[in-house]
């Protein structure tokens, strides 16, 4: 997540309840299913807002894991050149 702009938090978009992922203490909201590709990379996260109960899908995790794997080749590319 250190590849987006901001932090990762956003607001409930029924609510306008603060979702953030340094939050730990389960007021703002609540992970209710997780999916991970066969790596076990995140794909998708499903979490319930607690101040309304609204359902939001988070998608796109994909595009952070081919950035990883770009990074990892580029690294294996300069070791290699070394």
């Amino acid at each position: 997540m250190t590849k987006i702009e901001g932090e990762g938090e956003f607001l409930c978009p029924s609510c306008g309840n603060m979702i953030s992922p340094e939050d730990e203490s389960n007021l703002n909201y609540e992970i209710i299913d997780v999916k991970t590709d066969s790596r076990g990379r995140l794909k998708e996260l499903l979490i319930v807002c607690k101040k309304c109960g609204s359902k939001i899908r988070l998608e796109g995790f994909e595009l952070l894991a081919k950035l990883e794997d770009l990074e990892e080749s580029d690294e294996m590319s300069e070791e290699i050149e070394e």
